[in-house]
């Protein structure tokens, strides 16, 4: 059996042992407290905070996507500090324990809380004190103008990696001043969303500074505007069950993503019929969609405020199929592997898993390119296990290792379906779980410099033809991907959360030594503008 010890202000312990059937089985751990951080917390003037919660938290930095920390804001991680039993005395000093000996450099952050400021947080140094200055609240207020007794919701959103709206803060209408609302807000830019019933929602981006107060002044919310229609297949059937919801662009778009976004949605029913409301006046255009079956668009439709229009139908394309078998290591078990295909422009998304003879179907694809992918669960869960065991140790998080783990034990293809054909497809796993093959060493130069960080798309034909993706991620100019052909291979690198292309594709000839090291040189150009609107 295994065993996990944990307590707060100490560094986990875990290990395994052999049970007794005839004897009390007893253990003994011994904890430490392991590093010891000291700091002070203070306002924007140096004051000392008294009573402030403190914690740390590990670092998380993704490839890519970079600090976790960073990306989700103090105030995703400030309910930690505020539960926290740690606190700071009259002089804001803290002192936390529970952080491994031999944590690496930069492996965790401090985060504070305190009533009246937003969340705080700072990079525990290798020496020296942590110090963290909490700022002051921004307040936004605003009066609903609407002669309405139903209830209004006014929340505050921020877009995460410009996929997912996050909550952050949600208003309380005063009823000394009926209809007001207020909102405390940490410094930066949010929207703010302003939705009731049968009433269009209102949405106004800001930004805001500490200890700002923004009146919004009078908000009047528009009557909704409704569509109406069906949704049919290729062959004028009418598609129960398709979900219709409106179009926003890019990656918001993936059904998935619309889900956690909150987006307005609408479900067909038995003869294919929908009622999307709660629509703003203005132009719209209309997606549907549907379990094994490709997506549609409407036309652009114009709506007016409180109409409801019927757009007549949504007709569904021919659907799309990919056949395949992954070829698997020897005495590798099928049921840990899954099989994922994707949108190269990430708007749609599908996972199926194997039958016992590694061979898989996705049926109902859209027209266009996909990413066919499959990875080993088993190796993926063993990996985050250690990491999550490495966190509970006090040695942080290296989210970096674990993205860079699940890219070794991934395979995959690009196929181009056409609507209403099959493509047959064989991915080999044998080859991307072994231990043959060259280890390909790229330095990637933009312009006159490293490039940061980004991603090789990397792609080379098997025996039969079918070009082979895999990837690897860019650090700080170098990027290193194993078990490579000796031959032709294609490169292309892409950069930020919509993998842009960046220079165009270029071809390198791998050797068939143990390593083969290339440059890549990408034009050091760039554009810059400004947007206005009329």
């Amino acid at each position: 059996a295994k065993f996990e010890v944990a307590k707060r202000g100490f560094v986990g312990s875990s290990g395994s042992l052999r049970l007794s059937s005839t004897e009390t089985n007893q253990i003994e751990v011994q904890l430490s407290r392991g590093r010891t951080i000291e700091g002070v917390v203070v306002d924007r003037d140096g004051t000392p905070i008294p009573a402030a919660g403190v914690a740390f938290v590990p670092e998380v930095e993704v490839p890519m996507v970079g600090s976790a920390r960073t990306l989700l804001g103090n105030g995703a991680f400030g309910s930690v500090a505020q539960k926290s039993r740690f606190r700071t005395d009259a002089e804001g000093r803290f002192t936390l324990s529970g952080i491994a000996d031999d944590a690496g450099p930069n492996s965790h952050a401090v985060v504070a809380y305190a009533e009246g400021y937003s969340a705080g947080s700072a990079t525990i140094p290798e020496n020296g004190d942590v110090r963290i200055a909490l700022l002051p609240p921004a307040i936004v207020t605003g009066r609903i103008a609407n002669a309405t007794d139903a209830p209004v919701e006014v929340r505050a959103i921020t877009r995460v990696m410009g996929m997912l709206d996050r909550t952050i803060a949600i208003a309380a209408i005063t009823e000394e001043q009926p209809r007001r609302f207020e909102l405390a807000l940490e410094p930066g830019s949010n929207t703010i969303s302003v939705r009731g019933p049968d009433l269009a929602e209102w949405r106004k981006r800001i930004s805001v500074e500490a200890g700002e107060r923004l009146d919004l002044g009078d908000i009047t919310l528009a009557q909704a505007s409704t569509l109406r229609g069906r949704v049919v297949d290729h062959e004028g059937l009418p598609v129960a069950f398709a979900m219709v919801t409106r179009k926003r662009g890019g990656l918001a778009d993936n059904p998935i993503l619309a889900f956690f976004n909150d987006e307005k949605s609408a479900r067909t029913d038995e003869e294919g019929r929908f009622e999307l409301g709660d629509l703003p006046a203005g132009r719209v255009i209309l997606l549907a969609s549907a379990n094994d079956r490709p997506t549609t668009r409407s036309e652009r439709l114009q709506l007016e405020e409180g109409q409801t229009l019927d757009d007549g139908v949504l007709k569904l394309s021919a659907p799309g199929r990919i056949e395949g078998r992954l070829l698997l290591p020897p005495g590798a078990d099928p049921r840990d592997w899954t099989v994922l295909a994707e949108t190269t422009t990430k708007m749609a998304t599908r996972t199926t898993s194997l039958d016992f003879d590694g061979s898989f179907v996705f049926e109902g694809l859209d027209e266009g390119f996909w990413n066919v992918r499959a990875m080993d669960i088993s190796l993926v869960m063993s990996a985050n296990e250690n990491m999550m065991d490495s966190v509970a140790k006090g040695r942080g998080m290296d989210g970096a290792s674990l993205v860079r783990g699940i890219q070794n034990q991934t395979v995959m293809a690009r196929i181009n379906v056409t609507a209403g054909e099959t493509f047959s497809l064989e991915l080999e796993a044998r080859f991307a779980t072994g231990t043959d093959g060259v280890q390909v060493a790229l330095q990637i130069r933009d312009g006159s410099d490293d490039m940061e960080t980004g991603l090789v798309e990397f792609t080379q034909e098997d025996d039969a033809g079918v070009p082979q993706l895999t990837f690897a991620f860019i650090d700080r100019g170098y990027a290193q991907l194993d078990r490579a052909r000796p031959g032709p291979a294609t490169i292309q690198i892409r950069s930020g959360l919509t993998l842009e292309p960046v220079g165009i594709q270029q071809t390198i000839q791998i050797g068939d030594g143990p390593i083969s090291e290339h440059r890549i040189d990408l034009p050091g150009g760039g554009v810059e503008g400004v947007v206005r609107d009329d």
